[in-house]
């Protein structure tokens, strides 16, 4: 995968992005989770991620 550009003009590696894929697809195996399972527990994890979100000002 490649490097992403977030809006704030920060960029997260494709490299980091790849492992943090990987340890929650393992951890998933683990857990034994069929992938309808797998989908439901990423949909609430995103749903709690916005909830920490911070609205910031910035010049458009």
């Amino acid at each position: 995968m490649t490097d992403v550009i977030l809006e704030s003009g920060t960029a997260i590696s494709g490299e980091k992005i790849g492992k943090l894929v990987e340890e929650i697809i393992k951890k998933f195996a683990n857990e034994k989770l069929n992938v309808s399972e797998a989908k439901i527990v990423l949909e609430e994890t995103k749903g709690r991620i916005e909830e920490f979100s911070k609205v910031t000002v910035t010049n458009f």
